[in-house]
């Protein structure tokens, strides 16, 4: 299934996965404990957060992309995205004395390129592919396969009409998700989710002589996971599907 996306611009996330320690004593009577990441602003619904207390785990939290951590009965807390502040409470205060520890990991955004404005947007697609993982007979002659989705964006854009966006597509060509960075793809703002995806090495550029300007560029990326269904599909003006 190709969906055409209109004419809106996708919208790229530069990431790179990050850890931190964050460790405080308990004192018997405070429930809340604050602290910062590191690297912000922070990826929504990419942060986990181990809390223990005195080495024994007093929950695992993930952000629910609305700035939460749901209760677990034990602990809970918030996250504001923007800033990196994140607020544990505990349902009952640690003992005084008690060693506290909050081990997060998270994708710190390093880069945002957006594309709206860079141009004419002459394609917008996702193509997705079945692959199949594997296909065998069994001796009843019943036959077995196990297969999954994985998407395949195209953009190609006419006219690239400023040199900075000329450096986004070089820079997304390069960001290889190599050791712990990766690319995170909205094709449509808004209206869809983001998803990992891995630069294709078939990227297109033609210059106009002697001037650093894109006129033709074509972008091509893969979603970095297989989906067991083709994700939903939230509708927007000028979509349609083939």
């Amino acid at each position: 299934m190709t969906i055409l996306w209109g004419t809106d611009f996708p919208k790229f996330y530069l990431c790179t996965r990050r850890t931190q320690e964050d460790s405080t004593t308990g004192d018997g009577t405070t429930t809340q404990f604050t602290f910062t990441l590191a690297n912000a602003p922070v990826l929504k619904k990419q942060v986990t957060v181990v809390v223990t207390v005195d080495d024994t785990e007093a929950g695992t939290l993930q952000d629910d992309g609305a700035g939460v951590f749901p209760d677990n009965g034990s602990v809970r807390g918030t996250i504001d995205y923007t800033t990196g502040q994140i607020t544990i409470e505990f349902a009952t205060a640690p003992a005084s004395g008690a060693a506290i520890v909050f081990d997060t990991t998270y994708y710190s955004i390093d880069q945002t390129v957006d594309f709206a404005g860079a141009g004419v947007l002459d394609r917008d697609d996702i193509e997705w592919t079945k692959e199949i993982l594997y296909d065998l007979v069994l001796e009843t002659g019943e036959r077995k396969q196990l297969h999954r989705w994985r998407g395949r964006f195209t953009i190609h854009i006419l006219e690239v009409d400023a040199y900075t966006y000329t450096d986004s597509v070089r820079l997304l060509a390069t960001w290889r998700n190599e050791g712990q960075r990766e690319v995170v793809m909205f094709p449509r703002p808004g209206n869809l989710p983001g998803y990992f995806v891995i630069p294709d090495s078939d990227f297109n550029l033609v210059y106009p002589d002697g001037l650093w300007k894109a006129e033709d560029v074509t972008l091509r990326f893969i979603t970095k996971n297989r989906f067991e269904n083709i994700p939903g599909h939230t509708g927007a003006e000028g979509d349609t599907l083939q």
